[in-house]
């Protein structure tokens, strides 16, 4: 059983004068507005649902909070919930035979696909109940979508999808904190794009463009999914490392280099007429040391940085 609901956020309002006057029930698949007293599971319950819902701007803790409500009521032993562009897939609870299937849109906004499932069949008016109450949560999923997407462009750069200067900064006092309170290492990387400027003019700024998000890629593959990479600026490019010692950042930093070398001139939109021209990047490594601060453990790096190229670029500095 799979259901399209397309919700609105304009209340209907021949539906509800209807309802509340007694002269219309609303079907299965069709309870698309909140309308006082038609809902089977009680309006204290769908007040409750909007009371743990409303201001929670996390698409997860949503979801998560809807599952709580359905499974206090008995209506769901597990849940999925899958985002339109493929982005999330949450999983929660555990998996059942039976099962009821919703496609969410609000205002011609795909929301996702959420599925419900438990051990026994859904009665009709559970359906509606469940029904019912997705109209709370595509409201408030919305909400919580379009503010994440907020958060993204004012947190991501635009052209290589990693983290910007702003949440370089975020994210380097967070870790910071974490390394002092349970003194684990830290090591950060400062990244410069050797000759960018000589690419910038052999290629053009949309060729130079391709070669920084083809090296931010590079960057991707070749880290964990527990290091985090930024965009500092231009052509430079900052990775932290949580958890890492010197050595550590010294190995990652290599494999990113060596990685890199395999690249060929056509995945870095070069043709035969740029010969000369091959992409490279110097590396600045600095660990974290007792008092450092956020400005005292980047100042480190760039001075590295600054060492690597000194010394005829396409290197890595870790000492000075």
């Amino acid at each position: 059983m799979k259901k399209v609901i397309p919700f609105s956020s304009k209340p209907d309002t021949d539906r509800v004068a209807a309802a509340v006057s007694g002269r219309a029930s609303l079907p299965a698949g069709q309870g698309l507005t909140n309308i006082p007293g038609s809902w089977s599971g009680g309006p204290e319950q769908q007040l409750l649902l909007m009371q743990r819902l409303i201001g929670c701007n996390d698409v997860e803790s949503l979801i998560s909070l809807f599952f709580r409500w359905c499974n206090d009521l008995g209506l769901a032993d597990g849940l999925t919930y899958e985002t339109s562009n493929g982005r999330a897939d949450i999983k929660l609870g555990n998996r059942r035979h039976h099962s009821a299937n919703y496609s969410l849109t609000l205002d011609q906004m795909e929301l996702g696909r959420i599925t419900l499932c438990r051990r026994e069949r859904y009665s009709e008016n559970e359906l509606l109940s469940i029904e019912q109450a997705l109209g709370t949560v595509a409201r408030c999923l919305r909400t919580a979508i379009e503010f994440q997407m907020l958060h993204e462009m004012v947190t991501q750069d635009g052209l290589t999808g990693l983290g910007n200067r702003v949440s370089l900064h975020q994210w380097i006092e967070r870790e910071l904190s974490r390394t002092r309170r349970h003194k684990s290492p830290l090591s950060l990387m400062m990244i410069d794009v050797d000759h960018f400027k000589k690419i910038n003019d052999e290629l053009g700024h949309l060729g130079g463009d391709h070669v920084l998000k083809t090296i931010a890629s590079v960057f991707k593959r070749s880290t964990r999914g527990t290091d985090l990479l930024f965009r500092f600026g231009g052509d430079e490019f900052t990775i932290l490392l949580p958890h890492t010692d010197l050595q550590g950042a010294r190995d990652a930093a290599r494999q990113i280099r060596a990685n890199l070398a395999r690249i060929g001139k056509d995945e870095f939109g070069l043709g035969e007429a740029t010969e000369g021209i091959r992409p490279d990047i110097s590396i600045g490594i600095a660990d974290y040391q007792i008092g450092d601060t956020q400005e005292s453990l980047l100042q480190r790096a760039d001075t590295r940085l600054y060492h690597a190229k000194a010394q005829g670029r396409g290197a890595v500095c870790s000492n000075v």
